[in-house]
């Protein structure tokens, strides 16, 4: 099904394919750990939302499903620590969304145990009625259209189901495999058409539990339509230089008071200082290298064609690449040189992404970019990815193929029904065909064919799926294509290198074990010390340190003194040593000379106003202020109370709404704000004309902002969402995991 794939890419919370190795490794760790006392929590454990478990080994099974996922939907075959870890940090956040929505749900009886799930859903009724009844799913009705009339029709989905429950019972091992697979996709389907049932429902009763009254409705009507024209001086703090004004700890002190809530942090975060050597090749390592890149390529330009993938397998940092690259592909280091060569031609080494490359033409050939395919497969008992309950030697394959191939070639025209009925291979559901695919996509015996072949021959290969009758269906214009051994040698440090490094590392740990000499000894030592702030339990490293969770980790440990030092962390390619020197606490911030320079900006900004508003309070008019501030006077003639800024300076809340509270023609001033004082007259002020009725387009209006707010994806949590999981009571332990 088509559907299957999207619901693939919007998977989120639909995470059910058991994988435990993972977990059963941290587990057993945890648990040793736990045996010796070492530890205060459950590890069984990975958290707690408001008093329900999160149990660590289905939390693991979740991420490796969306790891899965993600390599999936990104074509990729491995996932770096990083990409992972991002992946782990949305899935606790689905998690959460999850949790606290079937929590909410369950307490306003929206959910029940209905015998089929593993935790109360919507009941078998309401999801029956979603696949078949008057109300389907949006998924369903896309999906299972009647061909003929474009229309839903139920039927195709009790069919699906039953195909699925008929596969399952078939004597054919491939219809088997094939059932499985589409029942575990429909599983994923199932559990996506119950969540999103769910949270519809939810977000629908908060959603008409919203009502905007007449009066209000008016006064939203009046703020965005009532205008008024003004004309307006700015008395830039620019005016004061910032080195005039020296604020005293009761001036920091006002301001904190005023604003003690803006320093507010959810969670504890930490500071750490480092310093990093990173460690790269020296001198004598690029010499050796320069050393092994000539003897590597005397060879080279001596072998025989057929010798060089194999030499390149065993002397270059990848693997031969038996690929053909059309002009364009190859780096445009050699990329003309390579196509105005010959064959066994080789290209000089060159340097490129911190490698040494060396290049030979092994051939050339005028090939097709792409070619389009069908095939009938027949598998063999031990042939790869061939299905368990396949019994057929490998003789008894290639004799059935010979068989087919040989009517094929009597009557063309049964090849589809052939490859319906016949084949291994999931393109049977469509008669064989696997579309156009690029030169190369296939596996090398298979390309070969479809290569050599003309569109419309029929012809028998073997490869490691076992034995295919091939029909070439297609082929693009061919263009000239070359086969190229490249041997890449990159420029990496060497052993003693970065044992230098480290033994400089260790060094610089023995005489530096708390913040003061710390700070002195790399002074003396000449290195730069780094800094990452306001770094929380769960940040995925430090700044600058690809992969440096490890430090977060030590940062973290519940043994961590406040101006330790580390011992020395490695990282590949770096080596660091961190001292932890400043904790910032959960909930208000203390007024500390930390917080005292990060407000001083505004501090000062304050003493300008104050300064500046005692300067010019006793002029009276716009033009003598404009005069003395060296400004100009400035006009807005639609001002609303809805309006964003102010013209040519920007958003002045303060300002703004002094002037929709103020007289007509009447200097008023001088008001505080962002960007300077402000003195202001409003000429007049235009009335919106009365709206007939209950302005149920205005509450219209404020009605689809509102349910816009509840309308986000649901995995990505919306406005409403956001708040529960906020006042919700959750105790995090991935810290220990991750």
């Amino acid at each position: 099904m088509a559907a299957i794939g999207r619901i693939r890419q919007r998977s989120g919370l639909l995470i059910i394919i058991v994988g435990v190795a993972l977990a059963a490794f941290v587990l057993g760790d945890l648990l040793k750990n736990v045996g010796n006392g070492k530890m205060k929590y459950d590890p069984t454990v990975v958290g707690f939302i408001n008093g329900e478990k999160i149990s660590t080994n289905d939390f693991t099974i979740k991420v490796d499903e969306s790891v899965d996922n993600f390599m999936r939907n990104q074509n990729k075959t491995t996932i770096s620590s990083e990409e992972r870890y991002n992946v782990q940090l949305q899935v606790w956040a689905q998690v959460e969304s999850e949790t606290v929505l079937h929590q909410q749900a369950e307490a306003l009886g929206l959910i029940q145990d209905n015998g089929n799930d593993p935790k109360p859903s919507i009941s078998m009724d309401e999801y029956a009625d979603l696949l078949t009844g008057t109300k389907p799913h949006p998924f369903i009705v896309q999906n299972f259209r009647n061909q003929t009339t474009g229309n839903f029709d139920p039927s195709q989905v009790t069919r699906f189901l039953n195909s699925i429950e008929a596969g399952k019972n078939s004597q054919n091992p491939s219809d088997q495999e094939q059932a499985l697979k589409s029942e575990k996709e429909w599983v994923m389907l199932e559990k996506y058409i119950k969540e999103d049932r769910l949270s519809t429902k939810y977000f629908n009763l908060i959603s008409k539990a919203y009502f905007v009254p007449k009066t209000i409705a008016k006064a939203i009507y009046a703020e965005k339509n009532n205008s008024r024209s003004v004309r307006f001086v700015n008395v830039s703090y620019g005016l004061i230089n910032d080195s005039s004004i020296v604020p005293t700890d009761a001036n920091y002190q006002a301001y904190y008071d005023e604003h003690k809530n803006e320093f507010k942090s959810k969670e504890e975060a930490r500071k750490v200082d480092y310093v990093a050597w990173n460690v790269r090749a020296s001198e004598s390592d690029i010499k050796d290298i320069e050393k092994n890149v000539s003897e590597i390529y005397q060879d080279l330009t001596k072998l025989d064609l057929k010798e060089i993938p194999g030499y390149v397998n065993r002397n270059s940092n990848n693997p031969y690449d038996s690929s053909w690259f059309k002009k364009g592909s190859l780096s445009p280091f050699i990329d003309s040189l390579a196509f105005g060569s010959a064959v066994g031609g080789i290209l000089s080494p060159w340097q490129e992404n911190n490698e040494y490359h060396m290049a030979r033409i092994l051939d050339m050939q005028m090939r097709p970019d792409s070619m389009r395919a069908s095939h009938i497969l027949i598998s063999f008992a031990g042939a790869q990815n061939a299905n368990e309950k396949i019994t057929r030697t490998k003789i008894g394959a290639s004799s059935l193929a010979d068989s087919l191939l040989a009517s094929l070639k009597a009557n063309p025209m049964q090849f589809e029904a052939m490859a319906s009925n016949l084949s291994d291979d999931p393109s049977k559901s469509k008669q064989g065909d696997l579309g156009w695919f690029a030169d190369g996509a296939m596996v090398a015996a298979f390309n070969k064919v479809c290569v050599e072949g003309n569109v419309g021959d029929f012809k028998k290969v073997e490869t490691p799926f076992g034995y295919h009758i091939v029909k070439v269906t297609g082929k693009k214009t061919p263009v000239k294509k070359v086969r190229i051994a490249i041997i890449n040698i990159p420029i990496i440090f060497s052993q003693k290198t970065y044992e230098l490094a480290f033994n400089e590392a260790s060094q610089f740990v023995s005489r530096a074990r708390n913040a003061a000499s710390f700070d002195s000894v790399s002074v003396n030592m000449a290195l730069n010390v780094s800094h990452s702030n306001d770094l929380d339990k769960m940040a995925n490293g430090i700044m600058g340190i690809s992969d440096s969770r490890k430090i977060i980790q030590w940062l973290f440990d519940e043994k961590r003194e406040l101006n330790e030092v580390s011992d020395v962390f490695d990282f590949s390619n770096v080596v660091v040593v961190a001292l932890y020197n400043e904790l910032t606490p959960k909930g208000i911030r203390p007024l500390d000379e930390k917080l005292k320079e990060f407000i001083k900006v505004l501090v000062i900004r304050d003493l300008k106003a104050e300064k500046l508003m005692k300067q010019y309070a006793s002029l009276k008019d716009l033009n003598s202020i404009a005069i003395k501030a060296k400004s100009k006077i400035d006009t807005m003639d639609f001002l609303t109370f809805g309006t964003y800024s102010l013209q040519n300076y920007g958003p002045e809340p303060n300002v703004q709404g002094t002037m929709f509270s103020s007289k007509l023609q009447t200097l008023v001033g001088p008001i505080k704000g962002d960007q300077g004082i402000y003195f202001f007259i409003i000429d007049k002020e235009t009335i919106a004309p009365v709206q007939k009725g209950s302005y149920e387009f205005v509450s219209q209006q404020e009605k689809s902002l509102f349910d816009q707010r509840l309308r986000k994806d649901y995995n990505n949590s919306n406005d409403a969402l956001k708040s529960l999981i906020d006042i919700s009571k959750i105790k995090d332990f991935r810290q220990y995991y991750y």
